[in-house]
């Protein structure tokens, strides 16, 4: 995977999020991702310290929009300090809760506007989108008493239940909006049930995102490394295997190339110009009778080019 993969988990207290998101932690890393786990607020040493200050339950004095600038800065340092490194690595954020979060609780719940939520996170993250967002659908009395049974409750979380209702009014109308990104993830079920739904969003976003084809190219043995310079030099993904016989009838060389749907003809076009040497048997005539006797042709050795090439859809992909 050349580019990273951005999953928030979203939804009210109590929802289940923490023990999903180390389930899909696993779920990646078996299936040899590099997977960075992150929450907000907080993530960095500076986010943290910004996490205290917010959800201090004795800080009850403390406004809704110094509230909401809050998040936004720790948003920011979060952003550039984790999150954009690692998906310019390739690896996978999985993070708890972000922009969607502040536009229901500052925006919805304490009655700030969505807009002016936005608007302050556009500049905090530079316009920073999940691919893909859960959000766990669970009523928000069910929630609180989750998380009252927990003892745990912060300043956020002992608000009325008035202030849970419109969060989750909030999330409900994001999901409207945004169909394809935001997921929903029921949050009543067992933790076994969910964690096989999630699996199959995550599947299947990441079919959409990273949209794949194989490209099987079999060539000679003359061509392979002036080919494998040229696939690389495009960093298409390659992986060499030197074979014998087969269609070629000779040595040669098997390629599989994984790349974006969008790239098969640029691959196709490598390969065609890089494919000059590969030879063809022709089959042998016929005898052919004369006053002489009867004459057996040799068989015609000639050169055709090109190369033997399959193009096959990857229904599941992860990494290649």
């Amino acid at each position: 995977m050349e580019q990273g993969f951005f999953i928030t988990l979203e939804g009210t207290d109590g929802s289940g999020k923490s023990t999903q998101m180390k389930y899909l932690k696993t779920f990646f890393e078996q299936r040899g991702f590099d997977v960075v786990l992150t929450r907000e607020p907080g993530g960095t040493k500076i986010s943290e310290k910004i996490r205290e200050l917010i959800l201090d339950n004795e800080n009850t004095e403390m406004t809704e929009k110094s509230e909401a600038l809050l998040y936004a800065a720790a948003r920011a340092q979060h952003v550039a300090e984790v999150i954009v490194p690692a998906l310019r690595e390739g690896k996978v954020v999985l993070c708890d809760r972000f922009v969607d979060s502040s536009i229901v609780y500052q925006g919805g719940g304490r009655d700030i506007g969505t807009q002016s939520i936005e608007n302050i996170n556009d500049f905090a993250t530079g316009g920073l989108r999940p691919n893909l967002t859960l959000w766990f659908d669970l009523p928000p009395e069910e929630g609180l008493k989750r998380v009252a049974s927990s003892g745990n409750a912060d300043r956020l979380e002992k608000e009325k239940i008035q202030f849970h209702q419109k969060v989750y009014e909030g999330y409900r109308e994001l999901k409207r909006k945004y169909p394809q990104r935001i997921k929903a993830v029921d949050g009543s079920q067992s933790i076994e049930k969910m964690r096989r739904e999630i699996e199959g969003i995550v599947i299947e976003k990441l079919k959409e995102v990273y949209g794949m084809k194989l490209v099987i190219a079999i060539v000679n043995d003359e061509d392979a490394n002036k080919l494998l310079d040229r696939l690389t030099e495009n960093r298409h993904r390659v992986t060499k295997l030197a074979t014998t016989g087969g269609f070629l009838k000779a040595g040669n060389t098997t390629f599989l190339i994984g790349t974006e749907d969008d790239k098969v003809d640029q691959v196709m076009g490598i390969i065609k110009e890089k494919c000059e040497t590969r030879k063809q048997v022709a089959t042998s005539p016929a005898p052919v009778s004369g006053t002489t006797g009867v004459y057996v042709p040799h068989p015609i050795e000639v050169n055709v080019g090109g190369a033997t090439v399959f193009v096959v859809d990857v229904e599941k992909h992860f990494k290649i």
